[in-house]
């Protein structure tokens, strides 16, 4: 477990001042230590996603494998498409911290076909062009791509 320390930069919902100032650690981490009772705010231990005032201390402990890496894995790449294992607490393309930015910081060029919940871990495609996306995206609007989820 890691003790992590910052001080809200501005008036914003707890998860969401830790998540923007904290972006080497993923949502869900911050919502798992919620649950579990382990953030303070100004030395006092928080239940609920509060209003944090700016310049308010906060200590979160989260687990050694809150820690963003390995978030995404490149499957399979040709011309036309990149294929993403995802993992859970990442967003496809919305969101601070995205697959889809962090392709692009790679110098990968993409855009979205479909997309996963930031809880939910699973193969993602994202075409290489526009021309692309706009055809795979019409494939499963027509139902020719088969979606399979375990629970």
């Amino acid at each position: 477990m890691r003790k992590i320390e910052i001080v809200a930069e501005k008036n914003d919902r707890l998860l969401k001042v830790l998540e923007k100032q904290c972006s080497n650690i993923g949502y869900f981490a911050f919502a798992r230590a919620l649950r579990k009772k382990d953030i303070l705010v100004d030395g006092i231990r928080i239940k609920e996603n509060i209003v944090v005032p700016a310049g308010s201390k906060i200590t979160c402990y989260v687990l050694d494998d809150a820690f963003k890496k390995d978030m995404f894995n490149i499957i399979y790449e040709d011309n036309n498409i990149i294929l993403i294992n995802k993992s859970s607490g990442i967003e496809t393309s919305d969101g601070n911290y995205n697959i889809l930015t962090e392709l692009n910081k790679l110098g990968k060029e993409a855009f979205a076909v479909h997309r996963l919940d930031r809880n939910t871990l699973g193969l993602v495609i994202f075409a290489k062009t526009p021309e692309v996306q706009k055809i795979l995206i019409n494939e499963f609007k027509l139902g020719n791509v088969t979606k399979y989820y375990y629970a």
